[in-house]
């Protein structure tokens, strides 16, 4: 069993990019109780590397390993007791009562409605609307500083419907991912990862990635059959 002391160490390589392979390796061989993975932000630290050639591999199987442990922890977690069935129909002795009473019904009292006054009310800001896919093309650049203050007060429901409006935004995903990283957090990673909202535009841009390998991907092969095609004829 590895020591936490020995895990900080190994996340603290990913962090600052020292021994990188050796220390993702070490995090995957070693055997590593979920709560530890979780507490040093392993996943996390193993999804950064996943989107470099070099590590990919070892950090995807990382990856794989930590998911699995989570499934299971869920799985195995202690079941709602269902009480016995006696005890759902064993009823209380109650006291001998007047057969010639009658029984007592409480009054339902109906509640008056409460009237607010007008200057009480705060309308809720639509802050997911105030963005516009077409203001965050050029995150490298001075726009991020534009729209950030209305970006960092969404919440994930929020981005996410967002989001379902604007499919565009998977496409510059990254760019708002990484300036976020940049601008606001660009010492510690795990920092980075804290808030749901911008763990929320972290997957959405590794899935849009995956997505983009996996069409090309896919147009290589098309382009491979069709030059195959293309060779037989010329035989015929």
């Amino acid at each position: 069993m590895c020591s936490s002391e020995e895990i900080s160490k190994y996340a603290n390589n990913l962090e600052n990019g020292m021994n990188i392979y050796r220390s993702l390796k070490r995090l995957f061989c070693i055997e590593i109780p979920f709560e530890l993975y979780k507490n040093h932000g392993v996943k996390h630290l193993a999804l950064k590397y996943s989107k470099d050639s070099e590590y990919s591999e070892i950090a995807i199987n990382l990856i794989n390993k930590i998911q699995k442990m989570e499934n299971d922890s869920v799985v195995f977690r202690k079941p709602y007791v269902i009480p016995h069935a006696g005890y759902l129909t064993r009823r209380r002795p109650t006291a001998l009562q007047n057969p010639n009473s009658k029984p007592k019904v409480p009054k339902v009292s109906t509640p008056k409605p409460v009237e607010l006054p007008i200057e009480t009310v705060i309308p809720v800001k639509k802050s997911s609307d105030s963005v516009e896919v077409l203001k965050l093309k050029n995150l490298e650049e001075s726009d991020y500083d534009r729209v950030r203050p209305t970006l960092v007060t969404l919440s994930a429901k929020q981005l996410k419907s967002f989001m379902d409006r604007n499919p565009g935004i998977e496409k510059i995903g990254d760019g708002l991912f990484r300036r976020h990283c940049q601008i606001d957090c660009p010492e510690n990673i795990p920092k980075k990862l804290l808030t749901e909202t911008w763990r929320t535009l972290h997957d959405v841009h590794i899935n849009w990635k995956l997505y983009v390998e996996a069409k090309k991907l896919e147009d290589k092969l098309i382009d491979d059959i069709e030059k195959f095609e293309k060779f037989k004829k010329s035989f015929s």
